[in-house]
C-alpha cells in the first residue's frame, strides 16, 4: 500500500498548527466563505513539502469540472483543496493521493443539492466533525466531495430538482474516476446526503462496469478500493434501484 510521504515535490506548505490551536468554536478560525476554486493553482516544479496538520482535511471539488468527463483521466481536472483551521491551499492531485494510508480508512462525504460554496465550506466542517465524534478516537481521513449543486431555477422547482438529480449522477463519474486511483487495499466508506446519495450510487454503479443515463462510464482495465462501505442519509434515489 502506500504510505504517507513527507518530501513530496510539486507541492508547496500549508501553515502548521498544533492540536490545542484548533478552534474551540464550530467554525471560529476557518476560513470565512470565498468564490470557490475556478482554476488549479499552479505549483512550482520545486516547491516545499506537503505536512498534515491535526483539524486538517480535503476537499475535492468537481463545481468546474467539464460535465460530462471526457478525459479518461477525469480526476486530474479536479481542485484539491487542503484546509486547516488557519489557511486553505490547492494541490496537485498526486500529493492528495501520497495522503492515502491502507491503515487509516478515508471518509468521502458528498452534499446535496442547493450547496453553495459558503455552505461547502461551514457545512464542511460540521460534517467532519460529525465523523471524528463518532470515530471515537479512531483515525479516520475526511475528504469532502463538492460537486456544482447551486440552484437558480427556483420558480420551476420539480423540473429543476430532475436537472440536479442527473448533475448529480454525471458527476459521479469523476469520483468513480478518482477512486480508481485509490490502492486495493485503501478502506473507503461514501457517504452521500440527498443528491449526493444519487452521486455515490451511481459511482458505485460505474465502478461495477456500468453506464449513467448519457451512457457514460468509465474506461476498461480500472483498480478499484476492495473494502467500500456506502451510507445515504435521506438518499434521492427510487426504493428499486438497489435491486439485484
Amino acid at each position: 500500500g502506500r504510505g504517507p510521504r513527507h518530501s513530496l515535490p510539486n507541492a508547496r506548505t500549508v501553515q502548521s498548527t498544533t492540536e490545542q490551536d484548533l478552534p474551540p468554536g464550530e467554525e471560529s478560525g476557518f476560513l470565512p466563505p470565498q468564490t470557490p476554486p475556478n482554476f488549479r493553482e499552479p505549483v512550482s516544479p520545486r516547491g516545499p513539502a506537503f505536512t498534515e496538520v491535526p483539524g486538517g482535511y480535503w476537499i475535492v471539488s468537481s463545481r468546474q469540472a467539464p460535465v460530462p468527463p471526457t478525459d479518461i483521466d477525469a480526476s486530474r481536472n479536479l481542485v484539491y483543496l487542503y484546509r486547516t483551521p488557519n489557511t486553505m491551499q490547492a494541490w496537485p492531485r498526486e500529493v492528495f493521493l501520497q495522503t492515502l494510508r491502507v491503515d487509516r480508512p478515508t471518509c468521502i462525504t458528498i452534499h446535496g443539492s442547493y450547496n453553495y460554496w459558503p455552505d461547502v465550506l461551514s457545512e464542511s466542517v460540521h460534517s467532519l466533525r460529525w465523523i471524528d465524534q463518532a470515530a471515537q478516537g479512531r483515525e479516520v481521513q475526511f475528504v469532502y466531495f463538492s460537486w456544482p449543486a447551486d440552484g437558480y431555477a427556483h420558480l420551476v422547482f420539480p423540473l429543476e430538482l430532475v436537472a440536479m438529480g442527473r448533475r448529480a449522477s454525471r458527476h459521479s463519474l469523476y469520483l468513480a474516476n478518482l477512486l480508481t486511483q485509490f490502492p486495493p487495499e485503501q478502506p473507503v466508506c461514501l457517504v452521500g446526503h440527498s443528491h449526493g446519495a444519487r452521486c455515490s450510487v451511481a459511482a458505485l454503479h460505474a465502478l461495477g462496469g456500468g453506464s449513467l443515463e448519457d451512457g457514460s462510464r468509465l474506461a476498461p482495465g480500472f483498480g478499484m478500493p476492495r473494502r467500500m462501505n456506502a451510507v445515504l442519509l435521506a438518499a434521492a434515489v427510487d426504493h428499486d434501484w438497489l435491486n439485484p
